[in-house]
């Protein structure tokens, strides 16, 4: 009976969800501080961090997301990210965007995955690297499809070690777009976009703390 209880007691453990990272708002590092609001969803009560305002451009040293809020909690070097996520700009608005944020070391040293509705194997739809004052892309396909849609969408993004980096939508099967990366260091992950408004829900990550920077 004992041995039947520690088994249903470890594989519930194993199938346990990710806890929700948005229900530490004191962890997170909001820039500008200004722009963004913690809400709630209705329906089912996630906690909502809700970008209202667009804030200043980033243009120097290189052009990257103007609005990012990041994790500052723990940094890991193998991970499974989970978000919800809404663009609250109109779907007329060619180019929209949301960005999940990875590798994250300072403001000019990081990793971006940018969903968006248009692909234009340039800018849209991307992942990009920023490495101090340049960035380039490193997603395959150079021009995934486009998938932000208005309303709730799941986003998911997977790296490790290797530098491997897998982003998920709508179809979690068959990745949207990959890239590898053997610099990708362990770092802290966020969210963020350009110059458009969205609300992002239920941030859930389940990973491998990083030990150290590479």
């Amino acid at each position: 009976m004992v041995a039947m209880l520690l088994t249903a007691m470890a594989s519930s453990a194993a199938w346990a969800e990710p806890a929700d990272l948005f229900a530490d708002p004191e962890a997170w590092w909001l820039v500008p501080e200004s722009s963004w609001r913690w809400d709630q969803r209705p329906g089912d009560g996630a906690t909502v961090l809700t970008l209202h305002e667009v804030g200043p451009a980033k243009l120097e040293p290189v052009r990257r997301p103007f609005t990012t809020a990041v994790y500052e909690g723990q940094r890991w070097s193998t991970a499974t990210i989970d978000v919800d996520v809404k663009s609250l700009e109109p779907s007329s608005r060619v180019g929209r965007d949301v960005c999940v944020l990875l590798g994250y070391e300072d403001d000019t040293h990081y990793t971006y995955v940018h969903v968006s509705n248009d692909a234009d194997g340039r800018v849209h739809n991307v992942i990009m690297k920023v490495d101090g004052d340049t960035r380039r892309m490193i997603q395959s396909p150079p021009r995934p499809e486009p998938r932000l849609r208005d309303g709730w969408q799941r986003v998911r993004v997977t790296f490790n070690e290797a530098g491997e980096i897998e982003v998920y939508m709508d179809d979690f099967d068959t990745p949207l777009m990959t890239a590898t990366d053997a610099d990708l260091p362990g770092g802290r992950v966020g969210i963020g976009t350009f110059n458009d408004r969205a609300a992002f829900a239920a941030f859930r990550i389940d990973g491998e703390p990083a030990t150290s920077a590479r």
